[in-house]
């Protein structure tokens, strides 16, 4: 599957803009402001039918307008027919955002659908430059990050969030009614708990299975971009293949999952699996209802939830430290894109993954460069942006990158033409 072509209609700065795409690699340069980001937002808002740069919508809504418009082409092997994909070749998906009240469309081959509809096309994964700052802001802001990718791969999970968001604002309310003294019904507070304690076992066991699953890969990713090698052959990680496993050099990631009701689980081990989930799931429930218990007191003092899946910390260590007390700036900027490379790895109920990487080789070195498009090679489809246009040389990449890595990867200049240079298509954005 890949976008054919985009149309925007009073799309932030572009009153009406139209672009053709190919398989592959597609580079979007042109000076700041000219809108580059805009279009990846575009492509992003069909898949999540929201913005990744404003938590209003309608903010992508040209200045002095009272709607947008945003329609793609998109060529894959099915299509949409009575509220369900078949096989076929070309679809054409659009999505309306107005400010007068009027009914906002969503539509797939000119028939009215639902968002939900929308969203099944494809699967966006964005890189953006301030990535990073999740990781060095709030640990609440890595969860919600990581949240917000989880529900795109397991979307079954999409509602068990929201009612976790309902029950939390709601047993809230009655923990500060006891707090001033009103007096509410223990009834209905033990309801709310036992709610809270059905949703955080079932969240947090789908986080640690995610972020297992994620790990190696993250691994992986990393040391092959930063040319680290294995500690015993001494070569790089093979990207092409499914080991995951490989002993890569003296940096080992891992993962911290900090819960009051799961202190000893380990990411890196057999302990968690998915034949084990309903498992884990039931040991987290007994292991919350015992902490409400020791808690609650104290909740209805202060008037707020102290214990829930809302409160799970996630801190990525490198040999046993958090990360960014090792990595050097440079270094954070690639071990967040590899992060957003795994994620953009893993796999999903038929829906293609594309790839969105704003302004990403202003954050990274000429070599990691290089390192990056091998690593993208076999994308169905691929959106970058930069400010001026991308291509790849085999003289360079010859000195950039050593000897052994060509020869590993069977780069001779007729393939590394083929497989790097061919694949890349640059579109000035004005």
């Amino acid at each position: 599957m890949f976008i054919n072509k985009i149309r925007l209609y009073n799309y932030r700065n572009f009153s009406d803009k139209e672009l053709f795409f190919k398989k592959g690699i597609n580079v979007l340069y042109g000076n700041n402001g000219a809108g580059k980001t805009n279009i990846l937002e575009a492509i992003n808002y069909i898949s999540q039918f929201s913005s990744f740069k404003s938590s209003n919508r309608k903010d992508v809504i040209k200045l002095g307008n009272k709607y947008s418009f945003i329609q793609l082409e998109i060529f894959q092997n099915k299509i949409f027919q009575n509220e369900k994909f078949i096989n076929a070749a070309e679809i054409s998906a659009d999505a309306e955002i107005r400010t007068d009240g009027e009914l906002e469309k969503t539509r797939i081959n000119e028939k009215t659908v639902s968002k939900k509809s929308l969203k099944e096309l494809y699967r966006t994964v964005v890189y953006q430059p301030q990535t990073a700052n999740i990781i060095y802001n709030s640990a609440g802001n890595l969860r919600n990050f990581l949240d917000k990718e989880l529900i795109n791969i397991n979307n079954n999970l999409e509602e068990d969030f929201k009612k976790l968001k309902i029950c939390l604002y709601q047993r809230g309310l009655i923990l500060k009614a006891f707090d001033f003294q009103k007096n509410p019904s223990e009834e209905i507070l033990q309801q709310f708990t036992n709610q809270l304690t059905e949703l955080s076992a079932k969240i947090s066991i789908g986080r640690l299975l995610f972020l297992k699953n994620l790990l190696p890969s993250i691994n992986k990713i990393f040391c092959f971009l930063s040319g680290l090698k294995n500690k015993a052959t001494q070569k790089e990680p093979n990207i092409t293949n499914n080991d995951l496993e490989e002993n890569f050099s003296n940096i080992n990631i891992s993962i911290n999952y900090i819960s009051r009701y799961m202190p000893n689980l380990k990411l890196d081990s057999s302990q968690i699996s998915n034949e084990k989930k309903d498992l884990f799931i039931n040991q987290a429930k007994q292991n919350l209802r015992e902490c409400f218990m020791k808690v609650l007191l104290n909740e209805k003092k202060i008037g707020q939830n102290l214990i829930g899946a809302h409160r799970d910390k996630i801190i990525f260590t490198i040999n046993y430290q958090p990360i960014e007390k090792i990595l050097s700036t440079g270094q954070m900027q690639i071990f967040c894109l590899s992060l957003i490379l795994a994620i953009s790895d893993m796999k999903t109920n038929d829906q293609q993954n594309i790839l969105l990487l704003d302004d990403v080789l202003a954050q990274i070195d000429e070599r990691t460069k290089y390192r990056l498009f091998y690593f993208l090679k076999n994308k169905e489809q691929v959106f970058l942006t930069s400010t001026n246009e991308v291509s790849m040389n085999y003289d360079v990449a010859k000195k950039l990158l050593s000897g052994g890595f060509l020869k590993e990867n069977g780069l001779n200049k007729k393939v590394f033409k083929e497989i790097m240079e061919d694949k890349i298509y640059n579109y000035e954005i004005k």
